[in-house]
């Protein structure tokens, strides 16, 4: 069974990920399938082409690693999940990986339907932590230090990448089967409280 929590920068997730995995008798995802190294090296020499094409023609090099890590990851899955009766969490896994290559290009709108529907297989039930921009631009802001997309941008860029990330959340939300939405406005406390049944 897997759960992911996603939502954009400044949501908490990531602060509810780590209260959940420390009170919790659940696996970390991204410990599970980091042991699937082999099928990120397969799915490199399979696709080496594509990556090629990426890096040199499409300049996008800094996203590599989440395409490698999202094919990788579910080829793992698809194929060893049956296997697996841990409740499995996940922070940025399989369905924000999508909606960052999809809003980023490197994978094409046809595709994310279908991949989607390979999603729903893998992933038991998404937690879509949501909230104010004010309120996340804020909080993003005033962060001792973060390798968030968000925290170098001016309040008007903030905005327009909230609004176009929200967007692309919120149309591969509506082919996923369960999901569960948070309002991320208030505290920590209120959040796991919010989710306290998943």
């Amino acid at each position: 069974m897997i759960v992911e929590l996603v939502g954009l920068n400044g949501t908490g997730k990531s602060s509810v990920f780590t209260r959940l995995l420390d009170s919790n008798k659940c696996l970390n995802y991204h410990e599970v399938v980091k042991i699937s190294w082999f099928n990120y090296a397969g799915f490199i020499i399979r696709n080496i082409i594509s990556i090629i094409d990426l890096i040199i023609r499409r300049k996008k090099i800094r996203f590599i690693r989440i395409y490698v890590n999202f094919f990788g990851s579910l080829l793992f899955l698809e194929k060893h999940l049956y296997n697996m009766n841990n409740y499995i969490l996940a922070d940025q896994g399989l369905v924000f990986q999508l909606a960052v290559l999809s809003e980023e290009g490197l994978i094409l709108n046809k595709d994310v339907r279908r991949l989607s529907r390979r999603l729903n297989a893998i992933v038991t039930k998404v937690v879509y932590f949501n909230a104010d921009v004010a309120v996340l631009y804020q909080r993003v802001k005033n962060r001792d230090k973060s390798d968030g997309r968000g925290q170098f941008m001016t309040e008007g860029e903030f905005h327009s990448f909230c609004m176009s990330y929200t967007q692309r959340f919120d149309t591969i939300l509506q082919q996923l089967v369960l999901v569960k939405k948070v309002n991320a406005n208030g505290s920590i406390e209120d959040m796991l409280h919010q989710i306290e049944n998943i």
